[in-house]
């Protein structure tokens, strides 16, 4: 209310100040006139005339002041719609831009090897995973997501590693493989001359992993071990027969390798290795052992897809079986 009212006394104001101002100039040319003893027509004529022009000079000046006004608000609102319109134009551009990459991503998405409802159901709960939830359970969250695109960028490099032994791949690869699964395993004495097989088959890893290749051989898969011996007498020791005696009743094909057979660089080229259906080779690196009897301490775990990589190995391992005896049970066995 009070810039209403004060909106309407400057216009008073103004209409005032024009008209005193008119009525003046008028006057002024009234007095001027007859001082020159004009007839009073012409004298009111003049007057009349000289106030008039005073008045439309002051309503001239008056127009052309408000008509700068308003170019100047009408420029500084072009320029006002101008800004909006360019963060307009670039908010668009930027969402285009992001709906049209994440359009190439469905559309590579659909041609990819993996299942694509495994991957937007990913997404989709990445997205839906609440702000409230717990830190520590978010970061987990973060590095199991972190762990499945490092492991997608080595597997584009054609071999993945992973430091320590590892299981989930051994246990995947196992239960996912269609044809063969071709294996190397290490046998050594003690110091008292009794087996050693690091305690792996009796592990519940072991067992795990017995299961699966129990499992493979039924869906048809071909299941070849060899067993890697470091002294002769390993292949008589009652707990290495009963080893070899539970990989066969799971279908597993099973050999023996003598190590002394072996030149000792044909011996060291042999890796602690799984080839599973001639594509990937999973293979397992130790560290040196203080003790004969000790457990390895296995440093990396590689997976091998590259096609050159994996057929030297699948060749590595046709080399050796041809080389082995096979596992054959005797009457004690029974």
């Amino acid at each position: 209310m009070r810039t209403s009212d004060s909106g309407q006394l400057l216009g008073a104001r103004r209409v005032l100040r024009r008209i005193a101002l008119t009525v003046a100039t008028g006057s002024i040319t009234f007095v001027l006139t007859n001082l020159t003893n004009q007839p009073l027509p012409w004298t009111l004529t003049l007057s009349v005339l000289i106030g008039g022009i005073t008045l439309l000079a002051q309503f001239l000046i008056d127009f052309e002041r408000r008509e700068e006004q308003v170019e100047r608000r009408m420029s500084s609102l072009e320029f006002s719609n101008a800004t909006v319109a360019q963060r307009l134009e670039e908010t668009v551009k930027q969402e285009v831009s992001r709906l049209d990459e994440s359009a190439r991503l469905l559309d590579r998405l659909t041609d990819s090897a993996l299942h694509a409802d495994s991957i937007q159901r990913l997404v989709r709960l990445s997205a839906d995973l609440p702000e409230g939830s717990l830190p520590l359970a978010v970061e987990v969250a973060q590095a199991q997501v972190d762990a499945a695109v490092s492991f997608l960028e080595q597997l584009g490099h054609g071999e993945v590693g992973y430091d320590g032994e590892d299981r989930d791949w051994l246990l995947t690869l196992t239960k996912r493989s269609r044809h063969t699964i071709s294996a190397t395993s290490r046998g050594t004495v003690s110091a008292d001359g009794d087996f050693i097989d690091d305690g792996f088959w009796d592990s519940e890893l072991g067992h795990r992993y017995l299961d699966a290749q129990r499992e493979a051989v039924r869906r048809g898969v071909a299941v070849r071990r060899i067993f890697v011996l470091a002294d002769r007498g390993i292949a008589h020791d009652p707990d290495f027969r009963k080893l070899c005696d539970q990989q066969r009743s799971a279908g597993v094909s099973i050999r023996i390798l003598d190590a002394f057979t072996l030149t000792p660089t044909r011996a060291l080229l042999l890796p602690d290795m799984v080839i599973f259906d001639d594509e990937i080779s999973y293979e397992l690196t130790t560290g040196p052992r203080l003790v004969a009897a000790s457990t390895p301490y296995f440093l990396k775990t590689m997976l091998h897809v590259r096609p050159d990589a994996v057929r030297n190995r699948v060749q590595q391992f046709n080399d050796y079986w041809e080389l082995s005896e096979p596992y054959e049970r005797t009457g004690k066995d029974i």
